[in-house]
């Protein structure tokens, strides 16, 4: 699955500001899709909610090479939980964009796979969409991805396109060979379960190489991201 979720951060914002935050973080949505590559973009709207129909049309209307459709909150949830194939942008206005990112990254195989980048008009900052696991810690049994990944949405941030690449695709070289932390394992895919460093060490080890069977990133640069955008 290509799938970017792009959220504001909940703010106070009221009346007209409101209104041009939710315009904000559309053009937004709709420019991360046209960079991406991806021909879809869907609106997940709460009610009442600055995002109306007329206010996503006419942004909408800027874009004529992507395709756009808004839909209520629970719909969207209920279709993204259905057919996660089936959408490539996500904008998430208000409240719910951490929901939505979190189920987005559980269907693509948990939290441990998703980063993340927070990006505000001074600066950026990049991380996993979930938290923190103390009851990790010095275990040697944490799934690494999500901050791997986030480095990789890093380093296409500051222009590193060539280096991110290659370890993106080192990294889904390794998922292909059946490298697995205890966390996404499946017994008919999963050929070993290492722990934090192993996991790293093997991506390490296949820098320089490409994915076989999935799609290189130089294709598809970023998967499953979830956008912040702070107004």
């Amino acid at each position: 699955m290509d799938l970017i979720i792009v959220h504001d951060l909940p703010g106070a914002a009221q009346g007209d500001a409101r209104q041009m935050r939710a315009e904000r973080l559309l053009h937004h949505a709709f420019a991360v899709a046209r960079r991406q590559g991806l021909r879809r973009l869907d609106a997940f709207v709460d009610h009442p909610d600055a995002l109306t129909a007329e206010l996503f049309d006419a942004v909408a209307g800027h874009y004529p090479d992507i395709a756009a459709g808004r839909r209520r909150l629970e719909t969207g949830l209920a279709r993204l939980a259905d057919r996660p194939n089936g959408f490539g942008v996500v904008v998430v206005p208000g409240r719910h964009g951490d929901l939505v990112a979190t189920l987005a990254a559980r269907l693509a195989g948990g939290v441990g796979l998703a980063p993340s980048a927070a990006l505000g008009t001074d600066c950026a900052m990049f991380s996993t969409v979930h938290g923190t696991a103390p009851q990790l810690a010095g275990r040697d049994r944490a799934n690494p991805s999500a901050m791997l990944l986030a480095g990789v949405m890093m380093l296409h941030h500051i222009g590193q396109h060539r280096v991110a690449d290659r370890v993106h695709d080192a990294w889904l070289a390794t998922i292909e060979d059946g490298i697995h932390t205890a966390d996404v394992v499946n017994p008919g895919t999963t050929r070993l379960s290492p722990g934090t460093r192993g996991f790293a060490d093997a991506v390490i080890t296949r820098l320089g190489q490409a994915p076989r069977m999935l799609r290189p990133a130089a294709v598809s640069p970023h998967h499953n991201q979830n956008i912040m955008m702070q107004a």
